[in-house]
């Protein structure tokens, strides 16, 4: 009797297919480059956003306020990509801070803020 493990992988009618996970933040990203300035992106993203919050029948949505939280979502997904490492040490032990070896970002006294953005402490922060 033959292995049926053997017998799937040289089966010439099977495909294989490779899965990916996109994130909320990947799909931002890959988006972004579409737009030709920050406005019009801030705008497009705002109004997806509204729409979104109308639909499922939520508070009034006051456009100044999501406006504000679309430029923080998109500078967070913007800064999470060469920085996921460094966000996520900072966030888990905040105190401390990053060591030495965690690129030269250390040197800026880095802290991430109540929004989840990365900002320069330069000693400042809370």
């Amino acid at each position: 009797m033959s292995d049926p493990d053997t017998n799937l992988k040289d089966d010439p009618e099977l495909k294989q297919v490779k899965a990916t996970e996109a994130t909320e933040e990947s799909v931002i990203l890959g988006r972004m480059e579409r737009f030709s300035d920050w406005n019009r992106a801030v705008t497009a993203i705002s109004q997806l956003i509204r729409f979104i919050r109308v639909r499922k029948k939520q508070n009034p949505v006051d456009m100044i306020d999501v406006r504000a939280e679309t430029k923080s979502f998109i500078l967070r997904s913007v800064q999470r990509e060469p920085f996921a490492s460094e966000i996520e040490q900072l966030e888990k032990d905040p105190p401390n801070g990053l060591n030495r070896n965690s690129r030269m970002i250390y040197k800026l006294d880095p802290f991430v803020d109540k929004s989840g953005l990365l900002e320069e402490g330069l000693m400042a922060h809370p």
